[in-house]
């Protein structure tokens, strides 16, 4: 059985590389073990976590090849003595590392697999990548609820979120699968560097190149590194095939003037900030509440289903994108009158019928204020303008009711007395008529 492998690993943009990935053979028996540990930044120590279950996978293969183990209890001692070995060497450096990992295991013809955390395992058959792990993550369960799609796992805000990883105080519980190998599957496991970049189509073209090796793992991986940056997470891939390529012209196989390996197409995908998809939702709800006519109350989403469960995170957790409330339009207050003058409302706010700014009506039985200056003599009322009803229309050339008063601090002139309240020049009742004007008293000033 032909047995092609090809390993990839790239820093990205990180400042160390936390994966770990291992390609072990075992040549009497035909058996292949790939490896990829995900190390998780958003613990101290994640190299430390990664490369402490890649040496345990080491030890127990060479045990393996003396004394065979069964596939799935080979694969669950890496998981549980990883496990142990992770917080050992954190416990010695005062760190709590954890770490994810996916294993492929081919042996007697038959594919077996394990993983923990998000890391995962893909499979070509037929001219289809089909994914063969369920990730132990919060955005799975959102996808599982039918609340995300599988197209936007990769650039969720909370796609770092882990319900289970190696190292820590919780057991682990890995899942496991197997099934029966065909001629011409390929398989590719990564870490989520990859696989958040890369959708099934290319992961599909590269493993059905003429030549897999390394070169078409490499392709993957620098692709991958180009989508993410600035902020590319490390990335580890492993690919194997069996049985050599698909035949010319089967679904999936490449041409046979094809190059070795296949160039990739070019797929536009983006994590900042959720993606495309993500900014149009914000920029959409945030015209609905500019054009709003009432205060904007955002409603309470409540916490989602998935935060009910345990979760790890893989970096310190990014917050969800939130679009900032629109806040309400303050109007600006009015500036409070001075100490003894009402505020006059504008001619806009007045009430109907009410006189414009400046112009105060004298309520009927009641005096002039001192200082106070009613209609100059000789002056006609404004046109338009008429008495109340059953009160007598002042004659332009007589002057109205009442005193006039002097101006504050202006003298009154010789031989006239100065009104008093209550004689005979102060009003009598009579209502002055609706045209008389008075002057500002002092404290209005």
């Amino acid at each position: 059985m032909k047995i092609e492998l090809g390993y990839a690993q790239h820093l990205g943009s990180r400042q160390e590389q936390q994966d770990a990935g291992l390609m072990l053979s075992d040549e009497a028996r035909g058996d292949q073990l790939l490896v990829v540990a995900d190390g998780m930044g958003g613990h101290a120590g994640g190299s430390i976590a990664s490369a402490q279950l890649a040496e345990t996978a080491r030890r127990l293969w060479t045990e393996h090849q003396k004394t065979p183990l069964e596939p799935k209890r080979l694969l669950e001692r890496i998981i549980r003595e990883g496990h142990e070995a992770i917080n050992k060497a954190g416990a010695e450096k005062g760190l709590g590392p954890r770490s994810t990992c996916a294993m492929l295991l081919i042996r007697n013809a038959t594919a077996h697999w394990a993983h923990v955390g998000d890391s995962r395992i893909y499979r070509l058959r037929g001219g289809q990548v089909a994914r063969l792990t369920r990730d132990h993550s919060v955005v799975q369960m959102l996808v599982d609820l039918g609340k995300v799609s599988e197209e936007e796992m990769g650039t969720h805000p909370d796609q770092n979120r882990l319900t289970q990883s190696l190292g820590g105080d919780a057991i682990p519980l890995p899942d496991f699968g197997n099934d029966s190998i065909q001629a011409h599957d390929a398989f590719l496991v990564c870490s989520d560097g990859l696989w958040e970049m890369i959708p099934q189509e290319e992961m599909a073209a590269a493993l059905a190149a003429k030549k897999l090796g390394d070169d078409g793992a490499r392709h993957l991986a620098e692709r991958a590194f180009d989508r993410a940056k600035p902020k590319s997470d490390n990335i580890t891939v492993a690919l194997l095939r069996v049985g050599g390529p698909p035949p010319a012209g089967a679904a999936g196989a490449p041409d046979a003037d094809e190059a070795p390996t296949i160039r990739l197409p070019d797929v536009a995908r983006s994590r900042a900030g959720g993606g495309v998809r993500w900014g149009f939702a914000a920029a959409t709800v945030v015209a609905l509440g500019a054009a709003a006519a009432v205060v904007y109350m955002p409603r309470d989403s409540g916490k989602r289903d998935a935060e009910t469960q345990p979760s790890t995170a893989k970096e310190p957790p990014a917050e969800t994108p939130k679009i900032p409330e629109k806040p309400e339009r303050e109007s600006r207050p009015d500036r409070p009158p001075p100490p003894g003058q009402d505020k006059q409302p504008s001619p806009r706010e007045g009430a109907p019928g009410m006189p414009p700014p400046g112009q105060q009506t004298q309520p009927p039985g009641q005096a002039p204020p001192p200082g106070q200056q009613t209609q100059p003599p000789g002056q006609s009322p404004p046109p338009g303008d008429s008495p109340p009803p059953g009160q007598q229309a002042q004659p332009p050339s007589q002057t109205p009711p009442g005193p006039r008063t002097q101006p504050p601090g202006q003298a009154q002139p010789p031989g006239q007395p100065a009104p008093q309240p209550g004689g005979e020049n102060a009003n009598q009742g009579a209502a002055p008529p609706s045209w008389a004007r008075s002057r500002p008293s002092p404290g209005s000033q």
